[in-house]
Formats: structure tokens, sequence, C-alpha cells
């Protein structure tokens, strides 16, 4: 058995060993030491775990020659908490908690939908008839218009300045930016996010061309409002100013959360492949604070016979105001996602009955 072998579900085999948490902070906080063999068969694979054990060791050893030589200054004083310090904590936490759970549910949501849904997009899109039920058809067609509405945005914001440019008014973007746009060179020697790591990315996952379009969108949209640079000198700080920006442009909470959703997937795959030393935009996102108002509550037992002995289920009833079959699927939709938790859920499965 070769523990440190590990395959990815596009079939590429990794290396993948722990780092002990005491020499995670003289390893650049990582957890693991992961690299990407580039291969698909086993045996080749396994017949060059040896060779990166051993260079993975030496790491470790020199982690731990780190650790005993660094600097251990005496540990300051910490006055215990008070009862009520603590119980204020609890509370923090959990409603962060809650809210990181929200939108990591949100996240995954929207982008199972996209995926599920891409070959009815595509269908649309080139004007074939789609093999899916009139619910599927119509869910594909909003998801498309907003795709196309985005990338719309994105090309109009690069012709503005494109014409600013061209006229010597002052362009959104650096004259650095421009140039690199412009002249189609990098300002350095490694790999962005607009070319390199999407193309790979898209290849490597098999992405069809409405989500590698619209990744690529979200890519322009970050350098545009940033700086250009390769992904490895890409910082946190310039993932947190293109949240900023984005919100100052008018930009919704929901649409600011899908493009750093995507600008997070091409980062990670960045960092899962050893190209950037970190995913820089992971955790970062914009936290909804609503007094409570949003919180996810579960519904009773009585609120779900309710729901689910509605003239919707009992009669086979499909009321305009429900979106006809959207009415009928959409309640099971969020029942086994957990979104039929929210608020909005609710309403919307009194107005389908």
């Amino acid at each position: 058995m070769c523990s440190y072998l590990h395959r990815a579900p596009n079939g590429v085999y990794y290396f993948r060993m722990g780092i002990p948490a005491d020499l995670r902070p003289f390893m650049a906080g990582k957890r693991e030491i992961k690299r990407s063999l580039g291969l698909k068969d086993r045996d080749a694979a396994k017949a060059v775990i040896p060779d990166m054990t051993k260079t993975a060791y030496d790491l470790l050893k020199q982690a731990e020659r780190d650790r005993d030589t660094a600097a251990k200054p005496a540990p300051k004083p910490v006055a215990p908490k008070s009862a009520a310090q603590i119980e204020r904590d609890r509370q923090r936490w959990d409603a962060e908690q809650e809210q990181a759970d929200y939108a990591a549910d949100a996240t995954f949501a929207a982008d199972m939908e996209h995926e599920a849904l891409g070959p009815i997009m595509d269908a649309l899109s080139e004007g074939r008839e789609a093999d899916a039920s009139p619910a599927e058809v119509a869910r594909a067609g909003r998801l498309l218009v907003l795709h196309e509405r985005e990338k719309a945005g994105a090309e109009r914001e690069a012709l503005i300045n494109s014409l600013h440019a061209r006229y010597g008014q002052k362009p959104r973007a650096s004259e650095n930016q421009i140039q690199a746009v412009e002249c189609d060179s990098p300002t350095g020697s490694g790999l962005y996010l607009d070319k390199d790591i999407l193309d790979r990315w898209a290849a490597e996952r098999g992405v069809v061309a409405k989500g590698k379009d619209t990744h690529e969108a979200v890519a322009r949209w970050f350098y545009e409002r940033t700086e250009r640079k390769p992904v490895e000198r890409i910082t946190r700080q310039d993932v947190l100013a293109f949240k900023d920006k984005l919100l100052a442009e008018g930009q919704t909470v929901a649409n600011t959360n899908m493009k750093l959703s995507r600008l997070r997937t091409l980062l990670g795959w960045a960092y899962q492949n050893d190209l950037a030393s970190s995913n820089v935009a992971e955790g970062i996102s914009v936290k909804v604070a609503d007094g409570g108002k949003m919180q996810r509550q579960p519904f009773s037992l009585s609120d779900l016979q309710a729901i689910f002995s509605s003239p919707v289920y009992a009669n086979g009833d499909r009321p305009k105001g429900g979106r006809l079959e959207a009415a009928y699927w959409l309640p099971l939709l969020g029942l086994f996602t957990g979104a039929i938790r929210g608020n909005w859920t609710a309403s919307r499965v009194r107005r389908a009955a």
C-alpha cells in the first residue's frame, strides 16, 4: 500500500503527506505537503513516490531545525476572562460560523446548479431543443440571461477603458494594466489567471464553454480593478480590494459573492497545483449583517406537513403565482438541499400553495 499516493477526481495522482501542527508555522502555514505527479498511471506514479517521500522528509527536518532555533519569547500573562466575556465570544463565534455556513451553502448550491444545467444552457444558446423538463429549461434560461449580462458588462468595461486610454482621458485601470492588455504581454514571468490558469483549469476539469466564459469574465474584472500580475504574486489584499470595488460600483451581495467564488476556484486550482503558495481568496466573502432577520430556522413538522399536503402535492395543482412546475419542484429541492429552512422559500411555498 502506497500511503502517500492519492488519486484526484480527474485521474491525476498526487503525493500528499500531512504536516505536524507544530511545524506548520515554519512551512508557510500549510497543513500538508502536496505535489501533482502529472501521471494517471498508478504504477508509474508509485515509482516516483520514494524520491518524493525523501524530499518531503528533508523539508520536515528543516522545519524542525527552524522550530528548535527560533527565539521563544516568554509568554505574556493573560488575565482570565469573565463569564460574560466568554459568553460574548461564544455568541460572536456562533454568528460568524452561521454566516460562513450560509455563504458556503449558497456557493455550493449555485455551482451545482450551474454544472447540472450546463448542457441545457448550451442547447439554448445554440438554438437546439433541450431534452429537459420545462422547469429545468426555465432555470437554464435564467442562468443564461445572467451569464450574458455579466459578459456584456465586462466587455463594456473593457471598451470604456480602451476609449479613455486612446483619447488621453484618465482610465479606470492603470497605464500598466492597459498596456499589458493591449500588447497581450505579461508583466512578469509567471502564469496569469485569465490565460494560463483558466485554460489549464478548464482542460483538467472538463469545464463546459459557458462555465469557462464566466470564470474568464471574473478574471478580467479582477485584473481591471486591481493590478495585472502573475498568480503567485496575487495577495489577499488584492482580493479584498476587488471585493470592496465591486460593492462600491453597486454590485449586489449575491453577484459579489458569486464573482469571489469563481475567483476562489481559479486561485484554489493554482494552489492545488503548486503554482501559488496559498489560496489567498479562501474565506473572503461579503458577510450580511441583518440583525437576525435572515437567520435560518428549521420548519416544524407541522409546517412541513402543511407545505407538502397543499393542493400542489395533494391535487396536482400548478398555480401561475408559483411559476407552474416550479411550485412543485422548488420546495422539494429546498427540502433536500437545506434551503427549505430559509424565509424566502417559506414565502414562496405559501404563494405557491
